[in-house]
This record gives C-alpha cells, structure tokens and sequence, in this order.
C-alpha cells in the first residue's frame, strides 16, 4: 500500500475500506489507488486471497494480505527495526522462524509465490502488518509499511556527539534561556532554537544533561511539523546548518542535529493542552471535584482511562514553577472568544490525527500541549510539537487503566530523586550515569517508535 493511503487510513482523513465490486474488483478509494485481486493458487484474478494496491499508471511489487496472521508485537518490532528480518517458512512446517515472538503465520501462500510477498522474503526492512478493525473489514488487514528510513533534516551521527547543558555563540544575541531550550535572535524575523541536553525535574534544573535529548526533541518536532503541515502552518524554516546565516555555521558542533531556524511569531498567551487519557494533573482534580478544568466528566473513571472524547483544558504559562490548568472561560478573558475557539478546535484536530497515528506505532499520547502565534496575521504552530517533553507517551502493550503508567519520559529521573529523599530545594543533586543513560534511551525509543528512524 502507498504510504500516502496508509497515512490516511491511518489518521482517520480516509475513514473506510471497502471491499472489492464484484463486477470489477475495484474499491472505492477516490484516487489514491486501484485495487486488484489475485488468487494465491493460480497467479489469476479471484476471490481476494490476495490483495494488490497498485498506484494507477504504474507497475509495484504485489503485497499479499488478507490470510497472513502476525502478532502485533512482531510488526511493532518490524516498524521500528528491533526485528530486522523475517524470514520465509519452514518447507516441512510452514512456520516462519521469528524466534520467541511469535508462534506460525496461518494459511500461507503457496512458496512459488513467496517472490511476490515482500512480508515472507528476507529482507532489511519488510512491511508491517497490523489489524485495523474498526477501518477495514474483519477478514482483511493493513499494511502500514515501514516509514522510509531517510536522514531527516539536521540529524547527525551517534558517534562522539557530546552532552550540551550549556551553548554559547559569540556574535549572536541570545534572547532567551529556558529550563531546556536556548533561544537566538538572528534578525528581526528570524530565531534560532537550540534544544539543549539540560533536563529538569520538582521545577529545577539539573546538573545532570541526558545524551541525545536536544537532538530527540528537534528531530521529532521537524517530524511533527511536517505530519501536521496540511493542518496548520507552522514556525519552522530549516534545520540544515549549511543553510543558517553567519555566524552560526561555525557553532556546527554545538547546532547540528539540535537545532531549528524558525519565523518570529508573536505567541499566544496561553498553552493549548489536549488531553485524551485521564492523568495527572486532570485525574488529581477529577477525583476530587469529578471535573478536569470545568469541564463535567462521567463518574466512574479511573486514573488513565481513556475519555470518551478528547478534550481541550487550557493553561497559563508559568515564567518559573507549574503552568496553571485554567477554564474555556478564563482563557476567552485573556486572548479573547473567537481565538480561543479557533485554537480549541486546532489543538483537538491536531491531538486527534496524531494519536491514531501514534496508536499504529504502539504509542498512546495520553495529553499534550500545544503552542500557537501568529507570523504576521498568520496563525501558526511553534516552540516543540509532541514530544516526550510536551506529552505523555504510553507504550501500548503495557497500557493498563487503573493507576499510574508508564511513560516514555523522565520517570527514572523522578525516581532515582525520590529514592534519595531530595528535599527539592537548591542545589538540585547530580545524577549518576546509569540514570542519565537509562532515561536517554527512553527518549531515543518513543523516537524511533514514533518515526521509524534512527536518530
């Protein structure tokens, strides 16, 4: 399947898949691809054992699915690259040699068509097949396949690349330093953005950076940005340091992989958060007061239920300390009625395509937050998008209602300072290596999950 149609199913912009007409074996998926069946005995056009997506006017591989069954942990470990291979079956027992993941692949095709099957051929990056349920009849599957695993803009390699805690470009002036991000002016309609490796916790700062944070922050974000383009414009320019004005080409070793070349945007007074889980700050106020924000929910629910629709509660942004969780009606009294709904619905829109994609790379958002501004009269997305920072990723197959999860974030940092009895006074506590390397690599893991790639 095209990866354009994948990501439609995917994200709700196509909402069905409908089975071949009987005359001409064509299903209706306006004009994204024709549809073609092929019978696994004999080569001919039949009975949908098979099921081929070929984008019109040209000639691709046939992809067989349909009567090929595969645990949804083997194609999670297929998508992101854990599981390399798979390998074509057994010639006594039919059964594919995919270690301890799974057990056999039922009804497979005839090994003269093996050729034809990317998902039985070794290969180093075979499709993922995931079932679809509520898009799809129940006798047929998806094929979301691998995402293609291309350098995204701005990354660089693992090797040698240094912790950053601190960046310092002589000859730029530096606007801002957040608890993360050091902000640039470069010209009056131009910032840099360099996400560095600080990382904080109890609202300080630590002393302790986590390799490759900035980089996973940036890197997702670009993703982010470039997923959610058709939704909404957003700041980003480019993350290719050759293309940055002087000076900054020569702070390559403090830039690459970490930093973004953005419009000035003149930020909305308010962060725009989207929750679909129920945790946190929300499941704290709706166990006391039944209610996340003024807004009424049903009795009943558990820490880390999923809601039945997503909803939109509004913060103010704190300078120092926690943002305040705040009500529709005081955020219309700060940036007025009309904005206030228009950045509702977007930051809803936005939450909702993201999570159903999430969902097919085996991450749940539970929430997430959003900032918007405006680049002249221009309403556009800014700051990071969606990332381990921002949201609260889950990882599906652990995902059990009823208490804390966990998350794809800082938790051991949280829990090696509990373990210590920090008093969360300065000087914030170092941390020691094996903590630092532990939460680097849950950062690099919702990464790769969420886009397939490598940093």
């Amino acid at each position: 399947m095209y990866s354009n149609v994948a990501r439609r199913l995917a994200t709700g912009q196509l909402s069905t898949f409908q089975l071949p007409d009987s005359a001409n074996k064509t299903p209706q998926l306006g004009s994204f691809c024709n549809f073609q069946v092929f019978n696994s005995q004999n080569d001919g056009q039949s009975n949908g054992h098979g099921l081929s997506l070929n984008q019109e006017g040209t000639n691709v591989p046939t992809v067989f699915f349909g009567d090929l069954y595969m645990y949804s942990n083997v194609a999670r470990r297929l998508a992101t690259g854990q599981l390399s291979t798979l390998q074509s079956p057994d010639s006594a027992n039919k059964t594919p040699q995919l270690g301890s993941f799974c057990k056999k692949v039922s009804r497979l095709l005839p090994p003269s068509l093996i050729g034809f099957v990317p998902s039985l051929s070794p290969a180093p990056a075979p499709p993922c097949l995931e079932p679809l349920a509520p898009l799809t009849n129940q006798r047929h599957w998806l094929s979301f396949e691998l995402l293609p695993r291309l350098t995204s803009e701005g990354t660089v390699s693992p090797i040698a690349n240094s912790v950053i805690v601190e960046t310092d470009l002589p000859g730029v002036a530096r606007r801002a330093r957040g608890k993360v991000r050091d902000v640039y002016q470069v010209d009056e309609e131009r910032l840099l953005i360099v996400a560095t490796d600080r990382i904080s916790a109890f609202d300080y700062i630590l002393p302790t950076g986590i390799p490759d944070k900035g980089r996973v922050l940036t890197q997702l974000s670009i993703f982010w940005f470039d997923f959610l383009k058709d939704l909404t414009p957003n700041h980003f320019l480019t993350a290719n340091v050759d293309d940055y004005p002087e000076p900054l080409p020569q702070y390559r070793h403090q830039l690459q992989g970490r930093s973004m070349l953005v419009k000035c945007a003149r930020m909305i007074d308010i962060e725009c958060v989207a929750r679909g889980y129920l945790s946190g700050s929300g499941w704290k106020e709706y166990r006391d007061e039944g209610t996340v924000c003024g807004i009424r929910l049903p009795a009943g629910l558990r820490e880390s239920d999923r809601l039945p629709e997503p909803i939109f509660t509004p913060a103010t942004k704190a300078q120092t300390g926690h943002d305040e969780n705040i009500s529709f009606e005081r955020a219309a009294s700060l940036i007025g009625e009309n904005l206030v709904r228009t950045v509702r619905d977007l930051t809803l829109a936005i939450y909702t395509r993201a999570a159903r994609y999430a969902e097919t790379r085996g991450i749940i958002i539970a929430d997430t937050k959003f900032e918007f501004g405006f680049v002249g009269d221009e309403l556009v997305l800014g700051d990071e998008v969606l990332t381990p920072d921002s949201s609260r990723f889950w990882p599906a197959d652990t995902y059990h209602p009823g208490g804390p999860q966990f998350s794809f974030d800082k938790q051991f940092v949280r829990d090696y300072l509990e373990s210590i009895h920090w008093n969360k006074q300065p000087p914030a506590p170092p941390l020691p290596a094996e903590v630092a390397a532990r939460t680097s690599e849950k950062y690099r893991q919702a990464y790769r999950a969420l886009t397939g790639m490598e940093l």
